[in-house]
């Protein structure tokens, strides 16, 4: 019987060092996954350029007062047209207008591109801000409808050009 107790007893020690082993082999690993997480996350965090988000900003400011000034001379071009006299030539009306209604196509093109940059901007955005998606999630709807109004203005546009492009 002792040799019995002996022989599970010796099973027993060798299941309790197969499980230390176990134990420290586990949190070896873990230790090692915690490491290369740490390490990961710190080269990483070095190969972000911090002022990538400040830049973007910027560049959106900069087409953005681009774009401000496109339409200001768009409107200065509007208020010309209404000034202008009734007595002016018809064919030198239609081809102002087919100067401005061209002029207008290339805003209402640029328009829609900064929407688009300026939604792929903020959505790459929501990434590195914090709280920043609900922004988007908000005001993305909003863009979209913008840019199918500019493109609504664009076809009429485009009618004004087909119609007096015939005229000139």
């Amino acid at each position: 019987m002792t040799d019995t107790i002996s022989i599970r007893r010796n099973s027993l020690d060798t299941k309790y060092k197969l499980i230390k082993l176990s134990a420290l082999v586990i949190t070896v690993f873990n230790l090692l996954g915690i490491a290369f997480s740490v390490y990961t996350f710190s080269t990483l965090h070095d190969t972000l350029d911090a002022r990538s988000g400040a830049d973007l900003l910027q560049q959106i400011r900069d087409d953005f007062a681009g774009y401000e000034e496109i339409e200001k001379d768009a409107r200065a071009n509007m208020s010309i047209i209404r000034q202008m006299d009734g007595s002016i030539d018809l064919e030198v009306s239609e081809k102002q207008i087919l100067a401005t209604a061209s002029f207008l196509h290339n805003s209402e093109k640029d328009f829609q591109l900064f929407y688009r940059l300026l939604k792929v901007n903020i959505y790459h955005l929501t990434g590195e801000i914090p709280g920043s998606m609900s922004w988007y999630e908000i005001y993305g709807p909003e863009i979209d409808q913008a840019i199918e109004r500019s493109r609504t203005r664009q076809l009429q546009l485009l009618r004004i050009q087909e119609f007096y492009g015939k005229a000139v």
